[in-house]
């Protein structure tokens, strides 16, 4: 058995605890007497037990504030006592700084026989003291969120202080975005004693909101419900500003100060997965009509400028509710609930009129005028099914596909005139189907032979006779030829180019070869090879293999290629262009002047023919466009390089060409395209008579 003494600094007895029952002699204590007034020789043992251990240097356990200072044994009446004397950590409530064991047996001092009602009271105090000092605010509440505690850095972070909270509900300081999540996740980590943490932001009493990371410990009674929590508050306020301004940043045209296109993507998408059971919506998609004449005239600043103010001009009509971006370039797209707008027609006419207005660009200068074209699309809760908006890879699709149709109401919108809006018409674009079809029939016209290649003469103007002529592909469909510049964009796009050149090549051959035993002379056969033919590394076999095929000098075959072909894995390119100079071929530069022409190209791979572009013809009355043709001329001779024009149609260009030195011409001038047995007339005339005769 033992009895417990608790003493202040004084060694005053303020607390004793145990039972005397069945204790031979206890000493002689007595509450709210020192050791010295009860006992002189008890006293000097413990003065020299605390002198002997030094203590103002103890050092208290993070586990325990008990500290041992020793033991000692005293004898009355033959028998022996036994005393333990402990120092308690200073910064307790009560006051108490030593306790002293007594019994009549020699026992081991255990910290769970220590009144636990002063352990905990030096937990507190200690726990207090280190949230005094730290940067954690701490509020404590109860099972209704009453506040029971609250710190003085929690005071200071808020600007609440302690009688302003205690005893209220805390959580009306809470934003009202965050108050019932928090208060969720607190009831459900109740019901299973869990401890976590959430962001939150908190209203200062002057009305503005500062963030905080909120880890709370709950607290449970001995029927395991919630007693109270203790809630520790660090200020995340400047972090979570720093996230959302990199957040902006990555979300916002600095330009406009619009949504961006992967913002707007992110609001296409909310909008899809909100749209069941009612939440339909228009998706509006803007390009602006002759904004690139006026970049071009007055340069980027002023191009900026006007794109800016046309950004100010949309939010004008669309309003807080709308979602506004500019996805690039001269290009915007709205998202505008069909509640907002019930009458999408009179809102797209609002948005035309407010962006034609004319636009003050520059002080003292006449005022610019652009207009804009806009597709329509309704988005309607049946576009989708409800389980299509709960997956990601669904509404990330969807998302495109709106996008797309938007797009193509657009350019609708711009093929009837521009400065209008047009609605898209259903699900299944017409346009889309109308393509599809003439990719089927290519198929069917590669198989049929439907194809067929007409030829335009080439003059060579020096020796006033015919020099030759270029093989062009034509489609008759059911009676209508479709223009080349409609299919032959889909025979590279759908991987028919290599087996449809083939045929182009072995056509023309074949017909070179008749043209030039019906002429007799050594006239010039140029075909046209696209970028996508020259992947194939054996190009150059092929070739070979079908001039032997029909005994056709390799010098009277011209290969006709862009410039882009010429930038493009060039190493290989000109490997196949040099061997192919070898078996005697030559090589023209088709379209020159429009596209990636630059001296290198001419001079690093093996160029004979440049053939300047028809648009340089065009504009030949023009003095620049002139000295840009003479430059032209002059360079090619410079190179050793043969220069043909396309595009004569009159007499004027022909005289102006001539007097330049232009070597070749092609053109309406001197012939339309023509069919196999008109170009073996044409051939045989202009042979004979050995000049022009025009068609």
């Amino acid at each position: 058995m033992y009895v417990h003494y608790y003493l202040d600094s004084s060694l005053k007895v303020v607390k004793i605890s145990g039972s005397l029952k069945n204790l031979a002699a206890p000493p002689k204590l007595s509450l709210g007497y020192t050791i010295g007034e009860c006992d002189a020789e008890l006293e000097n043992q413990i003065n020299q037990l605390i002198l002997n251990n030094n203590i103002s240097s103890a050092e208290f356990s993070n586990e325990t504030p008990i500290y041992n200072l020793g033991f000692f044994e005293q004898k009355s009446d033959k028998r022996k006592s036994f005393y333990k004397l402990l120092q308690l950590s200073g910064s307790n409530e009560s006051g108490i700084l030593y306790l002293i064991e007594y019994s009549n047996v020699p026992d081991v001092f255990t910290l769970d026989e220590v009144d636990k009602d002063v352990i905990e009271s030096i937990e507190i105090s200690r726990f207090r003291d280190i949230i005094k000092v730290s940067s954690i605010g701490v509020l404590q509440i109860d099972d209704q969120w009453r506040t029971l505690y609250a710190s003085k850095t929690w005071s200071e972070m808020t600007g609440y202080s302690l009688t302003e909270v205690v005893g209220r509900d805390w959580v009306n300081i809470l934003h009202p975005e965050d108050k019932n999540v928090f208060l969720d996740m607190l009831h459900e980590h109740a019901q299973v004693e869990k401890n976590s943490e959430q962001d939150v932001r908190i209203m200062t009493p002057h009305g503005s909101y500062t963030w905080f990371n909120v880890h709370y410990r709950i607290s449970f009674d001995q029927l395991n419900n919630c007693s109270s929590v203790i809630l520790l508050f660090l200020d995340i306020h400047n972090k979570r500003q720093s996230q959302e301004h990199l957040q902006q940043i990555a979300t916002t045209d600095l330009l406009t100060r619009l949504s961006n296109r992967y913002a707007f993507q992110e609001s296409l998408e909310q909008h899809i997965r909100q749209l069941h059971p009612v939440h339909s919506f228009y998706l509006l998609f803007i390009d602006l009509d002759g904004f690139k004449a006026v970049n071009d005239a007055y340069g980027h600043i002023i191009g900026d400028k006007l794109l800016a103010e046309t950004a100010r001009r949309i939010l004008s009509v669309t309003g807080q509710y709308s979602t506004v971006a500019r996805l690039g370039g001269d290009e915007f797209a709205i998202l505008q609930t069909f509640s907002a707008s019930p009458d999408i027609e009179a809102y797209a006419s609002r948005l035309l009129k407010e962006i034609s207005r004319p636009y003050s660009l520059i002080e003292h200068a006449e005022e610019s005028y652009i207009s804009a074209s806009i597709g329509i699309v309704s988005v309607n809760p049946s576009d989708i099914a409800y389980a299509d908006t709960l997956d990601k890879d669904k509404v990330t699709e969807k998302c495109s596909q709106l996008l797309s149709e938007a797009d193509t109401a657009m350019y609708h919108a711009k093929d009837d005139g521009k400065n209008t809006y047009r609605l898209y018409a259903g699900r299944i674009n017409e346009q889309a189907r109308k393509t599809q079809l003439l990719i089927d029939s290519l198929h069917r016209a590669l198989e049929g032979n439907e194809f067929e290649l007409y030829y335009q003469p080439q003059w060579n103007i020096s020796t006033g006779e015919i020099y030759g002529y270029e093989a062009l592909i034509r489609w008759k469909k059911n009676g209508d030829y479709i223009a080349p510049s409609l299919f032959i964009p889909l025979v590279e796009s759908n991987g028919l180019m290599s087996e449809m050149g083939k045929w182009i090549f072995e056509k023309a051959i074949s017909d070179h070869a008749k043209l030039l035993r019906g002429s007799g002379a050594k006239h010039q056969l140029s075909v046209n090879f696209s970028s996508i033919q020259f992947r194939d590394n054996n190009l150059y076999r092929f070739i070979e293999d079908t001039l032997q095929k029909y005994s056709i000098p390799a010098e009277t075959v011209t290969i006709e290629i862009t410039e882009s072909l010429l930038i493009s894995n060039h190493i290989e390119v000109k490997k196949q262009l040099e061997r192919l100079k070898e078996v005697g071929l030559k090589i023209a530069l088709d379209d020159f002047g429009t596209g990636y022409s630059s001296l290198s190209m001419l001079h690093n791979f093996p160029i004979d023919i440049i053939k300047v572009d028809q648009s340089f013809t065009q504009n030949l009355a023009l003095h620049d466009t002139r000295k840009i043709v003479r430059a032209i001329i002059k360079m090619s001779n410079e190179l050793n390089k043969t220069i043909l024009f396309e595009g004569i149609e009159s007499e004027q260009q022909l005289t102006i060409l001539k007097k330049e030195g232009v070597d070749i011409i092609q053109g309406w001038l001197i012939s339309k395209a023509i069919p196999l047995e008109e170009m073996a007339s044409f051939t045989q005339a202009q042979t004979k008579t050995k000049e022009v005769v025009y068609s």
